[in-house]
């Protein structure tokens, strides 16, 4: 027969597992988050951006000579930013070579929102996408362990298999 001490003790039981599913959820939101907007951001400057002739302030190679990397400084016009902000882009060494010679690199960009381009021929990182699949998996083999130990009882009086 089941009395009112049985269910407060279900009760606090399902209070207890809504925290720990909520705690879990936020924890995956918060890991998830940063990649899933700059996803969202570059898939939004590819279908909406508009392509806009910058001009390049800088072309430098900031790598060594056996791992070089192109980078390409440029300021937009000033309709498209009127603070006339400096911004940067690794590129591949063909762009980078145009950049230099012609001092101007084409880069698509959301109208209002500067900070929201694409430059051509920009070399994209996945040190992103790394970090968030390596957290994705830690928080995942934490939530199996912490499972597997609330499964296995400790029974007192056991002894380890070395003997001691």
């Amino acid at each position: 027969m089941s009395g009112p001490a049985d269910a407060a003790r279900r009760l606090v039981a399902d209070r207890r597992r809504l925290k720990n599913v909520l705690v879990v959820g936020f924890l995956v939101v918060l890991l998830n988050l940063p990649l899933a907007l700059s996803w969202w951001t570059n898939l939004r400057v590819e279908r909406a951006g508009v392509d806009v002739t910058t001009t390049v302030t800088a072309a430098r190679n900031l790598g060594t000579g056996e791992e070089p990397r192109w980078w390409v400084s440029w300021r937009f016009p000033e309709e498209v930013d009127p603070e006339q902000g400096t911004w940067a882009a690794e590129v591949d060494r063909t762009t980078w070579e145009d950049a230099e010679r012609t001092g101007t690199l084409t880069v698509r960009v959301l109208e209002g929102e500067p900070s929201r381009h694409t430059a051509e021929g920009e070399v994209r990182s996945l040190a992103g996408l790394w970090t968030t699949l390596v957290a994705d998996a830690v928080l995942l083999a934490v939530l199996l362990l912490v499972r597997r130990s609330r499964r296995r009882p400790i029974r007192s009086g056991e002894e380890s298999e070395g003997g001691t």
